[in-house]
């Protein structure tokens, strides 16, 4: 589990991280400077991604321990930092949606178009996060016999998640590549 939140992580702060455009359309600046926001906001949520990564790791070696109390503060944590993640994103999301409005382009738009889906997939992926961390929360010894079977249908989410977010991803660097007189 530790190394799929690894990647998963990494996938977030890989779909932050948007292009930008040369001067096609009116409004490519004004796009552009919308990219920027998101870029920044991708450098202001990775170190938030760490730490949230760091937290459930130890939660899961709180548990390991039985620490149960130390546990709960760890996903306690962890939670947050989600949620604060998920705030980025949402902001995201908005500016991406906003520049992709824009007179630009029309490859630009569909890679911003493209870079939204991706971002719509990590914030599914960190509510998947945040919802085991609740189960986890709610059966901080796993005695309960149905949590390891939702916390198993959540592995499998996330999973699928990721691969949408992938496919996302793919499909923004290839319209990129295609285009990339337009797109840097």
């Amino acid at each position: 589990m530790k190394r799929l939140i690894r990647v998963l992580l990494f996938l977030l702060v890989a779909v932050l991280l948007t292009g930008m455009a040369t001067g096609c359309g009116k409004q490519t600046e004004q796009a552009n400077q919308l990219v920027d926001e998101v870029n920044n906001l991708a450098l202001v949520a990775e170190p938030k991604l760490d730490q949230a990564d760091q937290y459930l790791t130890q939660a899961t070696d709180q548990l390991s321990q039985g620490k149960i109390d130390d546990e709960k503060n760890s996903l306690l944590k962890a939670q947050a930092l989600i949620d604060d993640i998920m705030n980025d994103i949402h902001i995201a999301k908005d500016k991406t949606d906003q520049a992709a409005a824009l007179d630009i382009s029309d490859a630009y738009r569909q890679y911003l178009q493209a870079k939204g889906r991706a971002l719509d997939e990590a914030l599914a992926l960190n509510q998947t996060a945040r919802d085991r961390t609740v189960l986890l929360l709610g059966d901080l010894t796993m005695e309960k016999p149905d949590t390891l079977t939702k916390l198993t249908a959540l592995d499998n989410q996330s999973i699928e998640q990721a691969g949408r977010l992938q496919a996302a991803e793919d499909e923004a660097r290839t319209i990129a590549q295609e285009h990339s007189d337009e797109i840097k």
